[in-house]
């Protein structure tokens, strides 16, 4: 899109220098630097996002943590599991010797 501006003459000159230096066209600095700033600005309403990807390289070390961790947490040590199915077996028990009267909400053994 064609557009006009207007820009102090000292900043023009600097800008056209800038740009002859790095052999590009002054539209393309231009639009580099404005596409920069606009981006600074979105990342200054977000601080958070100065952060994001940082940790990419990271991706391996990543992957072998959470292999570990789901081989670690995937697992019952076998006191757990007995604890866990003697408690269980408990509870069954208990449950088929308790028994509710509705009509007075009391709780009698039955055997």
């Amino acid at each position: 899109m064609k557009t006009t501006l207007e820009i102090p003459d000292a900043l023009f000159r600097r800008a056209k220098s800038v740009a002859a230096e790095q052999g590009i066209p002054l539209r393309e600095l231009v639009s580099e630097a404005l596409a920069e700033k606009l981006q600074v600005r979105a990342n200054q309403d977000k601080p958070w996002m100065n952060g994001f990807g940082k940790l990419r390289s990271l991706h391996k070390e990543t992957a072998e943590i959470n292999r570990i961790i789901e081989e670690e947490f995937g697992q019952v040590e076998p006191e757990d599991w007995h604890r866990l199915t003697s408690r269980s077996a408990y509870s069954r028990t208990a449950d088929t010797r308790l028994a509710h009267r509705p009509a007075t909400g009391e709780t009698r053994h039955t055997r």
